[in-house]
Order: C-alpha cells, then sequence, then structure tokens
C-alpha cells in the first residue's frame, strides 16, 4: 500500500513515568485484580477483558499501601497510615476508613464473610465488621510481642486466623473468643536473629508458610505439629498461592524463582513433595495470584488451556507466567529420540506488561494534546503546539518542522521548543488537561478545581536572540462573580487585545484573572514583566486533597475563575465550549468560554442493575457543520463508558436551551474467546464527509445544489483488537440533526475481522490508538512499537496478516495492511495535518531513574 507523500512519524519523547515496585495483589470472584505499589497508587485490572486498566488511584490519594484484599465486589487497604481505606472502582477517593489501634504501619489484611483481620507492626490483632456497607472496630483480638507480618484465615473451618510475627512464631486464634490454640516455632529456641514469617496460606487443614531462611514450612492444624520443611528457596519466601483445586502450591519471594508443590496422593498417604520451578522473573516477587486456564482473557490463542501465575514486585510490572499442569508420574518415559512433536509440551512465553500503564490501555488521560489546527501550512507560519501532562505541571512544547525524511524524524528531538511550563497549587496534582485546535486557549483539572488558560500567540514565531522575549504569553479566564448568564455584563480588567473578541460581543463578560492560583514560566531569559511575574515570588500554601468536591457556587466564591474538578475534558473543535466529565457525577458538562455559563449537561445511559452511572473514560468530537447565519456550528461528540457502551450524541455550541440529540448507541461488541462477555472500547476515531451534489426539483425546475446531508464515520477500537465502523447518515436542519437512516456497519471490516479474527488475537499487538489516516478509506492503528494503516480500498486476501510482517522493511506492498513508523516505546499516536506524531517513553532515561533496589539484579534465574 502506497503511503502519503512526505509522512513521517515524529517521536516525541516526553514522558517522565517513572515505574514503583508492586507491595501487593489481590483478586476476587469476578475476575478483577488489584495491585498496589510503593508510592500508594492502586490499579484495578479486570483479566476477564484481557486485563484491561479498568481504575487507578494516583499516588497522592494513599500515600503508602501494604496489603489489598477483596470482600465481594468491595476493596479495601491498609499501610503506612496505620487506617483501613475502604476504595471505589470509579472514584480516586476512598468511601471511607478507619483508624486502628497499635502501632504504625499496618502490614497486612484478609477478609472473611462480613469481618476483615488486620495486623500492624504493634503486634494488634484487629476485627473489623464490614457488613451491611458499614466499617467498624468490633474487637482487638490479641497483643503479641513482635510485629505483625503475615495473616491467613481458615475458609474451611471459618474461625481460625493465623498471624506470623517477626519473632518466627505463627500464633494461631479462634475468631470466636480470642483464645490461642497453638504457637509455632519455626527457628531455633535458642536463637538470638529469629526468622521472620512473610506469608501463610491455609490449604484445608493444612498451613503453609514462608520465611526469611528461604524455606516452606507444612503444618498439620489438627495435630499441631510440623510435618515437612523444604528449603526451596536462596532468601525470603516473601508469596504463596495456591491452585483453584488445592493440589499446587507455589512459592516466591526474595530470589526470583517460582517453586511449586504438588500433593501427591498413594493408596495409603498423601503427601506435598516439591515438583518443579518456574523462572521468568529478575528481581523480588511479593505477591502472586494464580488464575486457572481458561481465566485468561484469550491473551495468547496457544495458551488458552493453560493455567497462568500474575507475579508482582521489584520487576514493577505484571509478570503473567504459563504454568503448567504437573505429570503425575505414573507414565512411563518416553526418551528423547522417540519422543513426537505432538507429544512436546507447547509452553509459551511468558507476557510482560509494560513499565508504563498507558500503553496498556488509554483509559488514563491522554498524556499529549495537540492543536491540530496550527500544524496546517498556512497557520500563522505553523505554530505546531503541543501540551504535554506530567503528575505537577504541564509543559506547552512548539514542534519542529516536517522532516522531510523518516530518518531525520529521529534528530529533530533537539529541536523541540519549551514554550511554557504550567504547575498548579503545590500540593495538587493534574487529573486531565486539553488544548484547543485553534493552540489559543488550554484548561487542566487538578484533584480540587478546574482552570481555563488563555495563549497569547506572538506576532511572529520566528525566534530572535536579540530580543529574548517570550515567545507566548499565559493568563487565566475569569468571571464575574455574578449569576452568569448570556444576558449579563461586566467590566473586563484587561485591555482589549488581550480579550477574544467575537462579532456578537461575547468578550464582555470575561477577562483575565491575575490572581495568584498557578505558576507560569516561560522558558526564555529575562522573562517579562508584565506576564505574571509576582507569581514566582509569591508563597503559595499546600492545598491537601479532600474527600469533597467542591461545586459551581463554591468555586467561584473562592475564585472567580475555578471549576469543578474533571475527569475529561475537551474543547469543541470551534474552540467555542469546553466539553468536560464531572468526577462525582460522571456527567457530561458544556461551557461556554466567554461566559464560563453551563450550557447543557445530561448523564449517559447506564447499563448496570444499580442505576448508577458508569464512568467514562473516551471522549471525542468532530464538527458536523461550520457557522452559518442561520445557526451555528454543529459538533458530534462520542462519549465511552466502562459499560462497554459508545453514545453518539450531536449538539449545536450557538444555543443555549437545547440538549444534545441522543444519535446512537453502538450495540455491544461480542468477545469470540470469551462467549458471554463484551469487550471494553479502548479507543474512538470521528471523520464527517458531506454527500456530493444532487439534482434537486424546485418548481419543476431542476438545478444542482447542495444537500445538507452528512455521513457521520464512528470507528471503535475493541480491547480484542476488533474494529468496527458505524456510518451514521444525517440530515441538517438548522440546528437540529436528523437520523435519517439506520446505521450501517462497514461490510468490509466485518468481513476482514471473520476471515483473520483468529490469526490477528494470534500474532498482532495490543494496540492503543485509532485514528482516520487522512482519508476515510484508510484506519491507522498503533501499538507499543509500530503504526499499522489499514487500506480499505485493497482486497482481501488469506494472508494479509503475514505479509504485513514480511513486508514491514518495504516501501511497497499490495495488502489491505502496511507496517511503517516503528518507534519503540508509544504510548499514543495522532495523524496531524503534515505528520503522524507519536508520544513516547524515553526507556533509556525511565531506567537510569529507577530505585537502586531495581536495578540491582540480587540473584540469578
Amino acid at each position: 500500500m502506497d503511503l502519503p507523500k512526505k509522512v513521517v512519524v515524529d517521536g516525541l519523547p516526553f514522558c517522565d513515568y517513572i515505574p514503583r515496585p508492586f507491595t501487593s495483589l489481590a483478586q476476587n470472584k469476578k475476575g478483577l485484580i488489584a495491585a498496589s505499589r510503593l508510592d500508594g497508587s492502586i490499579d484495578v485490572y479486570d483479566e476477564n477483558d484481557h486485563f484491561y486498566l479498568l481504575h487507578h488511584i494516583p499516588p497522592w490519594i494513599l500515600t503508602s499501601i501494604y496489603a489489598l484484599c477483596w470482600s465481594n465486589m468491595r476493596l479495601f487497604a491498609t499501610g503506612g497510615e496505620g487506617r483501613v481505606f475502604e476504595l471505589n472502582t470509579t472514584s480516586i477517593q476512598p468511601t471511607a476508613n478507619l483508624l486502628l489501634p497499635g502501632g504504625l504501619p499496618a502490614r497486612s489484611l484478609v477478609s472473611h464473610d462480613e469481618m476483615l483481620v488486620s495486623g500492624n507492626d504493634g503486634g494488634y490483632i484487629n476485627l473489623i465488621e464490614i457488613a451491611d456497607g458499614s466499617l467498624e472496630l468490633k474487637s482487638c483480638l490479641a497483643k503479641l510481642e513482635g510485629k505483625i507480618l503475615s495473616l491467613a484465615v481458615d475458609k474451611k473451618n471459618g474461625y481460625i486466623v493465623a498471624a506470623g510475627d517477626s519473632k518466627g512464631n505463627v500464633n494461631l486464634f479462634d475468631l470466636r473468643n480470642g483464645t490461642t490454640l497453638s504457637v509455632y516455632s519455626i527457628g531455633d529456641e535458642y536463637c538470638t536473629d529469629p526468622p521472620i514469617v512473610w506469608s501463610l496460606l491455609f490449604v484445608g487443614n493444612t498451613l503453609f508458610s514462608g520465611d526469611s531462611r528461604g524455606n516452606v514450612c507444612v503444618w498439620d492444624v489438627e495435630v499441631g505439629a510440623l510435618v515437612s520443611s523444604f528449603r526451596s528457596h536462596a532468601a525470603d519466601v516473601l508469596a504463596l498461592a495456591v491452585s483453584e483445586n488445592n493440589q499446587s502450591i507455589f512459592a516466591a519471594g526474595a530470589d526470583p524463582i517460582i517453586q511449586r508443590f504438588d500433593l501427591c496422593q498413594t493408596a495409603h498417604i498423601s503427601q506435598w513433595q516439591p515438583s518443579g520451578a518456574i523462572r521468568g522473573s529478575r528481581r523480588d516477587i511479593r505477591s502472586l495470584v494464580f488464575v486457572q486456564h481458561g481465566e485468561s482473557g484469550g491473551l495468547r490463542s496457544c495458551s488458552a488451556e493453560m493455567d497462568h501465575l500474575i507475579a508482582a514486585g521489584n520487576d514493577a510490572r505484571l509478570q503473567i507466567l504459563p504454568c503448567p499442569q504437573s505429570s503425575p508420574g505414573d507414565k512411563k518415559p518416553i526418551p528423547r529420540r522417540k519422543l513426537k512433536k505432538n507429544d512436546a509440551l507447547n509452553v509459551p512465553p511468558p507476557i510482560y506488561l509494560p513499565f508504563w500503564p498507558l500503553s496498556v490501555t488509554p483509559t488514563l488521560p491522554l498524556a499529549a494534546h495537540f492543536a491540530h489546527s496550527t500544524f496546517t501550512p498556512n497557520y500563522r507560519h505553523s505554530a505546531r503546539l503541543c501540551l504535554v501532562q506530567h503528575a505537577e505541571y504541564m509543559c506547552l512544547y512548539r514542534l519542529p518542522p516536517k522532516a522531510k525524511r523518516m530518518s531525520q524524524s529521529k534528530m529533530s528531538v533537539r529541536y523541540f521548543t519549551k514554550l511554557a511550563h504550567i504547575q498548579p497549587k503545590m500540593g495538587n496534582h493534574i487529573i486531565s488537561c486539553c488544548i484547543s485546535s485553534c493552540g489559543r486557549f488550554m484548561a487542566y483539572s487538578d484533584d480540587v478545581r478546574a482552570r481555563i488558560l488563555k495563549i497569547e500567540h506572538p506576532n511572529s514565531w520566528k525566534f530572535n536572540p536579540d530580543e529574548p522575549a517570550p515567545l507566548v504569553a499565559i493568563s487565566r479566564l475569569g468571571w464575574p462573580r455574578i449569576p452568569r448568564s448570556f444576558q449579563g455584563r461586566a467590566s473586563s480588567t484587561s485591555s482589549d487585545a488581550d480579550n477574544t473578541d467575537s462579532e456578537d460581543g461575547s468578550s464582555r463578560f470575561l477577562f483575565l484573572d491575575q490572581s495568584s492560583a498557578d505558576l507560569f514560566v516561560n522558558n526564555a531569559a529575562g522573562g517579562d514583566a508584565d506576564f505574571d511575574e509576582h507569581l514566582v515570588s509569591r508563597k503559595r500554601k499546600t492545598s491537601a486533597p479532600t474527600s469533597k468536591y467542591p461545586s459551581v457556587e463554591e468555586c467561584h466564591q473562592d475564585e472567580v475563575s475555578t471549576l469543578p474538578p474533571a475527569s475529561l475534558m475537551a474543547f469543541s473543535p470551534s474552540s467555542i465550549c469546553l466539553v468536560c466529565v464531572s468526577v462525582p457525577t460522571q456527567q457530561v458538562v458544556c461551557r461556554r468560554l466567554d461566559t464560563g455559563a453551563e450550557v447543557w449537561n445530561f448523564t449517559p445511559q447506564t447499563s448496570s442493575m444499580s442505576g448508577t452511572p458508569s464512568p467514562i473514560h473516551l471522549l471525542k468530537m468532530a464538527q458536523l457543520c461550520s457557522e452559518s447565519k442561520d445557526s451555528g456550528s454543529v459538533t458530534l461528540l462520542a462519549v465511552a463508558s466502562l459499560d462497554e457502551r459508545v453514545s453518539v450524541y450531536a449538539f449545536n455550541e450557538a444555543t443555549s436551551d437545547q440538549s444534545p440529540q441522543h444519535l446512537f448507541t453502538c450495540p455491544l461488541a461480542a468477545n469470540p474467546s470469551r462467549p458471554g462477555h463484551h469487550p471494553r472500547p479502548l479507543a474512538i476515531a470521528l471523520h464527517v464527509s458531506k454527500h456530493n451534489m444532487v439534482a434537486a426539483e424546485e418548481g419543476g425546475e431542476v438545478e444542482a445544489t447542495e444537500t445538507d446531508e452528512v455521513r457521520a464515520r464512528v470507528t471503535v477500537l475493541y480491547t480484542t483488537g476488533q474494529l468496527t465502523e458505524w456510518i451514521l447518515p444525517l440530515r441538517l436542519s438548522g440546528a437540529v440533526v436528523h437520523l435519517v437512516g439506520t446505521p450501517q456497519t462497514d461490510v468490509w471490516l466485518e468481513e476482514f475481522w471473520r476471515r483473520h479474527g483468529v490469526t490477528w488475537r494470534r500474532y498482532m499487538p495490543r494496540f492503543h490508538s485509532l485514528d482516520y489516516f487522512f482519508d476515510s478509506h484508510t484506519l491507522m492503528l498503533a501499538s507499543r512499537r509500530f503504526c499499522l494503516a489499514v487500506d480499505r480500498r485493497k482486497q482481501l486476501n488469506s494472508n494479509d496478516i503475514h505479509l504485513a510482517f514480511r513486508g514491514r522493511h518495504r516501501k511497497l506492498t499490495d495488502g489491505c495492511l502496511r507496517i511503517f513508523g516503528q518507534v519503540k516505546n508509544m504510548l499514543h499516536c495522532t495523524v496531524l495535518a503534515d505528520r503522524v506524531a507519536a508520544f513516547q517513553m524515553d526507556a533509556r532515561t525511565a531506567i537510569n531513574n529507577l530505585p537502586a533496589p531495581l536495578k540491582k539484579k540480587r540473584f540469578g534465574t
């Protein structure tokens, strides 16, 4: 397939993500896996949907997490603060918290029925009641001399809890009355440095323990004696896991080798014996989770009938390791020379989820945003603006001119110009941000408030070394402290040149707020005295995030330019309105930039039985028609929520009395590898095209006129890699949009998925970005390592996927698939007017910034 001329992929290595080690894993019966990191962040994955990242709690909410546990669909965590937090999978703020008696920190937490059991360094074992949605301290079970480092509850009997301490003892208690049943001593009685019990696990009437000596001990709870002890590891055993049928035990720790123990049963005796090792990790393993075959979400078609282990620790990434079933040893061994090909065990390679979460799924806000109109050749000498989001600040860059060849694009990073550095109040962290298509407005939201900023462009983008003045000036938009409406009027505190003037005089309601809220730093020597210079030297107080989100009235009582926080934000294509998703209510809200008034809001339809709205994670807009004399511009809006649905709306930016029109809701997609489950949307692409000139009959005369019919294309990329395009025939009647026919799916994509669905899932990587490749016939997909163009004008062949990989180094190919732009560590990819921009991870810099324990490989594999 021939790519457009002079189209190159520019890699933007701006991401400064530093991976943190994992501390704990927890799995519930619905297939949700919660993983906590050393910095206090928590990720929730869905193993039934290709380990899709459902929710992310940033590190500034909970500063330290040591243990996680599920109770049905409720998630609980504890850590360095000595509290138990109840977390919600739809909000970053904790639902409830409870302070526990005893010392800090609390290192262990387990659940049983409607109760939690927690242990801390003070030696206290606390019972917490969680029935009927409550979180109350029931009693303090016991007080031990050492630190409580591990806990386990006997699921069979239901009343025995085991606690491992730092004195080398395993204590068994009765949950009903708190009495001590027995105490097991692991180390020598006269040892001055007793071993530490790091992990405990009940399997029926048998208790497994892992200690700091590298031993895995097996205890008989009924008899109260040690059955056997295995010297399986060279150092601490930090994690234990059990298979679904209770026939296999897995142990891992400081040496990154997973040892397996199987229950060997004969006619007279049953005993546990070592049965092998599973390798694949490089650093300490702190937690293990067993995933039964058929429940891994179809990550690999060749491993659908094989069990898996999820290992997490100092490798700072989730590792999905295959776990084949062990042989009972009742068959006669086959010599190697007689071993047939079909008899060999096909063990797939391990799967490593990358360091950076954005390459797994774009449910998190995108880290790079482009002002698309500034990349056109005739727009003010091509400003080429890009806004990059970091955890505590944002940076505005000007990209270099388009490279003539792909080889030159790799060297263009040295020509990137940093225009501004935007930082909110100290202590606040950025949740989402966006930049308008014209490049004159940007918006961001932290965990407390949201703001809109105005970017003042220079007369010329040519840099003059004799006048080192800032190329851009940034100020905050504010509105008067009066009930904002379209009939109000207030004075402006800025000059006319600073206002966004329009023909209807809407700039009368807007002014530039220069109060102390944000820190703007221009990337130029000298600085501009009129550009918020007093903000740099002003001392700002640290604002701690609260669990209560401010309303619009509360925000404007404090500062006139403050809006409620938003999880997603996007400017309309004409840069007249800002559409954002409210954090607490998940409502889609549209606001005018000139007045700050709310134009409309709505809550997408939900499919959940509880009626609560599902979190919205994708927001996309495209212009249906430009502004005319009769009505304003009409915009197409597509939103996707975590209930696997994509809804399409249309709204007019000039009217304030009409809510957006609901046009269509895409049906749920099917998951071939897991019948009954529906994949979630990963990315959305919109394309609008008008019909050609048609003949219309008026008064008996036939003349050529242009109809008001448009065709909107909505393409959705799902977690299974499937592409589905819906074609919506629309008709514009003033400010109203009519759906004139039944939406149809693209026949070419349906046939492609029917032929190549199995091969696609087996060989293609996980794509995270989707866009139209300069026309409506070609789609562009982006993975972590390359871009893929899908040309629907070509005929389908039986080996299209194999031809794409064979011809990835060629310039021309006859297939419908074309691999190009092989840029490493891509997090997001967008098609611009003159190039394809790929936001990538600088992996070498990230690895160099890792803490010392992550760099050092303590034990070999």
